[in-house]
């Protein structure tokens, strides 16, 4: 049922409601006013029976607001749900990005993977949290998470100009990473 039937609906058994309402105040007053006790009777059945309707009318109101609100709270929960599975898809395809990330750059050495991927895993699961995580492309993602860990993209010239002033064999050690010291797992 559309929202417009059943605001149309619900309208219609309030007036219902307030006709019948108004009947059987008229009803219970001519009743106890009836001298004649078989009138007072058919009356009073009347009563009874305008009044069963107003309780009718006023349930079915409750029934159609209920209802109104069941279907809203389900369609949010079903965009919720949709969201959640775009969610799960894109987070799966940044993961996958991540994977490549820390296996393939140079700035992640072979003993640094696990390591890496595990506070990439940490990082990703807040980064999903944020209202614009599915704005970002995997590859913005990974942007992000070096920023995170300490590797702003600048790590090739660094290494460039470690490698013109170290001699052979010399360099920066993977202790001298900034996202390393930030390991307390």
């Amino acid at each position: 049922m559309s929202a417009e039937a059943a605001d149309r609906d619900s309208e219609m058994l309030r007036e219902l409601a307030e006709l019948g309402l108004a009947m059987a105040r008229d009803l219970a007053a001519r009743s106890a006013a009836a001298e004649d006790d078989a009138v007072a009777n058919n009356l009073a059945r009347s009563f009874e029976r305008v009044s069963r309707s107003v309780r009718h009318c006023l349930a079915l109101i409750v029934r159609l607001k209920d209802g109104e609100r069941r279907r809203v709270v389900e369609a949010r929960e079903q965009v919720a749900e949709a969201r959640r599975a775009v969610v799960a898809q894109h987070r799966a395809r940044v993961r996958e990005a991540i994977e490549r990330y820390a296996d393939e750059d140079p700035e992640v050495g072979d003993s640094e993977v696990d390591y890496v991927l595990r506070r990439a895993g940490e990082w990703l699961e807040r980064e999903t949290e944020r209202p614009a995580f599915l704005d970002l492309t995997p590859e913005q993602h990974i942007d992000r998470l070096r920023v995170a860990l300490g590797r702003t993209g600048a790590a090739d010239d660094e290494e460039a100009e470690a490698d013109n002033e170290d001699g052979p064999g010399e360099g920066h050690s993977l202790d001298d990473l900034p996202w390393r010291h930030e390991s307390s797992a």
